[in-house]
């Protein structure tokens, strides 16, 4: 018989010897696949013994004040144990106290796993918030850079960590028509390029309608940085094709990249002065920092900061300095500009939180920069201050950061897509790493067989129905781009999507059960020489509607995959010259039959047959085909 211990902060709780306590710890529900991040909780009432009244300090009586009081608002570190041996650690939460016959007679709490719960630490944040992408991923943005990123990767390296090919321009457009026509009667418009390299013509790609991708590798390394969280290797790992090979397309408006486009710098390189600081007000990072710290509590942490800056700008010319809380903008001075070399903003508030910096000018040139964080001390006749310096360059229209160009996508949505699409799940573990794996590999991690036999009932048994769903939808909700629509309107079916119905889906009870995906799923086309008929060894994308105009469309992910194909390219300059190698985007690994991102079996567009290594396709096939 297995029971149940419950310590809180150290000290032993009395419990209910008569009640029944049902532990439930879950995973991931195969009816939902959104809750992929449950983690256990449950609710207790126990009896308000002596010992209980210590551990709560007799909550239930509002006459007693000061430090034996129980403050209910903060949740208190706990162990639950079965038989004496660790089931869970995490924390309580006090809901309540009753009492009866005017005496106290139970405590009500709540028990929570420490699993990570991502929607209470991520929030709202947008991808664009995180730090190591901000600081670390960007490029001058030449034509020379360009042509080198169509056929080979930008590595970026971050604090001894290469990510290699962490970003490439794949050869998608986001406005003009793609063709190919080696015979020259078809030229460069205003609304499509002839991709085709003819020695002395006019036409070809025009850089300016690329736009770079960035390998989700490094946005889960940027989330993890930035929430203190640890993922397993199982599937977020560099061996992993089908993850590892992942882009994000860097498309968050319509048109070319710096059309509207400010040129925001983050301040970094701070650097703490010993001499001019004399005690605990932040932790300091590389380019942020946290008050207050993180050892703090009580008065000292919750004493008013202000914030002092001194802006020293090479140049005289406006510039705007933004200040952003936990990846929110918190102030923004608008062209402002330096009065005697300097620009000075003094007893700013600041509460807790994350602060990170930035400039943004149109115009090339340098910052140095003074930080002053003070408060009072615990006998309010002086002050604790920390002194720091900062630095920042602007180089205006060729300085390109990964991170401005970003979609407008939260966090949690982008890791919850990912998980909605490769169908994972995730735990944390005794180590406080949150292990990611299939659903599949987590069920086949364990070999070991349980004989329950002697533990069964057989006294009676219960025979239910089968899963209540006359229909299952699986799909993305991005389908707007021109060749995903005009696939609808030609096969009355959507791009990459799966659905599976009953035979008479009008005489079938139950609900439809659907996965959407919040993200873009292009079609992309084969591009065939107009001169001849013959398909190149070309594949492109293309960011407009229906109607053939830019379109924005929701984040898109996709493969690049490198080709040896000749086509000419147009620089900012007017200048043709020959491209040998360009990456083209895929929705599978490879141009063979290979994992893709189609939840169904669509004839692939390079090939022209069917791909069957989709998402879900054999998942599907397994749990639903005797009861669809």
């Amino acid at each position: 018989m297995l029971n149940l211990q419950l310590y809180i902060e150290g000290k032993e709780v009395d419990l209910f010897k008569d009640e029944s306590v049902t532990l439930t710890q879950s995973l991931q529900d195969v009816k939902d696949i959104e809750k992929v991040f449950t983690d256990f909780s449950r609710t207790f009432s126990v009896p308000a013994s002596r010992a209980n009244n210590k551990i709560f300090g007799h909550f239930y009586n509002y006459h007693i004040v000061g430090d034996s009081a129980f403050d209910a608002r903060k949740k208190i570190t706990a162990k639950l144990y079965l038989n004496y041996e660790l089931f869970k650690e995490g924390k309580v939460k006090f809901e309540g106290a009753t009492r009866k016959d005017n005496k106290a007679h139970t405590y009500r709490i709540t028990f929570f796993g420490n699993g990570v719960n991502l929607k209470d630490i991520m929030g709202d944040d947008n991808l664009k918030s995180l730090p190591l992408l901000k600081e670390s991923f960007n490029f001058t943005y030449n034509d020379t850079n360009i042509k080198q990123y169509l056929k080979d990767g930008l590595d970026v390296t971050v604090n001894g960590t290469t990510y290699p090919d962490a970003i490439l321009f794949p050869l998608i457009s986001h406005s003009k028509r793609l063709v190919y026509d080696s015979g020259s009667t078809q030229g460069n418009t205003d609304k499509q390029n002839n991709i085709a390299y003819v020695n002395g013509s006019s036409f070809g790609l025009q850089l300016s309608q690329l736009k770079p991708a960035l390998r989700v590798y490094p946005i889960i390394k940027a989330i993890e940085q930035a929430y203190g969280i640890t993922f397993s290797t199982d599937f977020f790992s560099d061996t992993n094709e089908p993850f590892y090979n992942l882009y994000l397309w860097l498309h968050n408006k319509t048109g070319g990249l710096f059309e509207d486009e400010g040129n925001e710098s983050p301040v970094g390189n701070f650097v703490l002065s010993q001499s001019n600081s004399n005690g605990a007000v932040l932790d300091l990072y590389d380019n942020y920092f946290v008050t207050p710290q993180a050892d703090q509590r009580g008065k000292e942490a919750r004493t008013q900061r202000t914030l002092d800056v001194t802006i020293f700008p090479s140049i005289s010319s406006a510039f705007s300095f933004i200040i952003y809380k936990d990846g929110i903008v918190f102030e923004e001075y608008k062209d402002v500009t330096a009065t005697s070399g300097s620009y000075a903003i003094n007893g700013l508030n600041i509460d807790a939180g994350r602060y990170t910096f930035a400039i943004d000018t149109g115009t090339a040139s340098t910052y140095n920069l003074n930080f002053y964080v003070k408060r009072r001390n615990n006998t309010n006749t002086g002050y604790r201050r920390a002194f720091f310096t900062g630095s920042t360059s602007v180089l205006s229209g060729v300085q390109l950061r990964a991170s401005n160009q970003l979609p407008e996508i939260k966090v949690l949505d982008f890791i919850t897509s990912l998980f909605k699409m490769f169908n994972l799940t995730s735990f944390q573990n005794s180590d406080g790493t949150v292990e990611v794996k299939t659903l599949d590999s987590f069920y086949s991690t364990s070999t070991k067989i349980w004989d329950i036999t002697k533990f069964v009932d057989k006294s009676e048994s219960s025979v239910d129905t089968v899963l209540p769903f006359k229909q299952i939808d699986f799909g993305y909700e991005g389908l707007d781009n021109f060749f995903a629509k005009n696939h609808l309107e030609l096969f009355d079916k959507n791009w990459g999507t799966e659905n599976y119905t009953s035979i008479d889906i009008s005489k079938i009870e139950g609900e439809t059960y659907k996965v959407s995906i919040p993200l873009e799923h292009f079609k992309y086309e084969r591009l065939k020489d107009v001169n001849g008929g013959l398909f190149k060894d070309l594949l492109w994308g293309w960011s407009a509607d229906i109607k053939q105009e830019p379109n924005l469309g929701k984040p898109l992910l996709f493969y690049p995959i490198l080709s040896t194909q000749d086509i000419g390219v147009i620089d900012s300059s007017g200048n043709l010259d020959i491209q040998t190698d360009v990456f083209i985007p895929s929705n599978s690994v490879r141009l063979t039959d290979s994992k893709n991102l189609n939840f169904s079996a669509e004839p692939n567009e390079y090939l022209g047959t069917p791909f069957k290594k989709t998402l879900f396709f054999r998942i599907l096939r397994k749990l639903y085909k005797r009861n669809i």
